[in-house]
């Protein structure tokens, strides 16, 4: 995404077609206070990044599209969380299509950096028990093993619904085996 998605947009949406400003969830957060999630920052756009730096550190940012209104100024309670699926260095062998990150946008998070791995008490209340002691012995292997394979949650959950619908738990191995090597299959030892 471009920095107009969080800056928001001139839009002909007046009378006779003229261009009103359109705000995002971005400036509504950053005004009126709440919680913005940039899932997925890993992947995003250079521009759009150097734009929400500045937004970020300095608790107000102009908006020339926004006539008679150009400062935003960031509410006390406005909080910016960004998720990503690596730590903002690059892609890696799992995660390929990953930007690496200027090191100025991973300082305006460092302070609230969390690592989280799989939640195992939702992963127990969530999914079928057969399918997740499956899965934590697959894991085991994948990790022992220092293969470039994931087996997550979503999948976990999507399964859940399929055997839920009648599929077996051998079909559901089938899925996630398809497209791995021989050889790796041969690692994970449960199945």
């Amino acid at each position: 995404m471009s920095e107009s998605a969080l800056q928001g947009w001139l839009l002909p949406t007046g009378d006779g077609g003229s261009f009103e400003y359109v705000e995002s969830d971005f400036v509504r957060i950053y005004e009126n206070g709440g919680v913005f999630l940039l899932d997925e920052i890993d992947a995003a756009d250079e521009n759009m990044l150097l734009w929400l730096n500045q937004a970020l550190a300095n608790g107000r940012f102009n908006l020339p599209q926004r006539v008679g209104r150009t400062e935003v100024i960031r509410h006390p309670d406005f909080v910016c969380i960004a998720a990503a699926n690596t730590y903002g260095k690059g892609g890696t062998s799992v995660y390929a299509g990953r930007n690496q990150l200027d090191e100025a946008t991973i300082d305006r998070f460092r302070a609230g950096t969390l690592a989280l791995d799989y939640d195992a008490e939702f992963e127990k209340q969530a999914v079928n028990p057969e399918l997740l002691a499956w899965a934590r012995q697959v894991r085991d292997c994948i990790t022992r093993n220092q293969m470039r394979r994931v087996l997550s949650t979503r999948f976990l959950l999507d399964s859940t619904k399929l055997m839920a619908a009648g599929e077996s738990l051998e079909e559901v191995k089938d899925t996630f085996f398809l497209g791995w090597k021989a050889e790796e299959v041969s690692k994970i030892v449960t199945y």
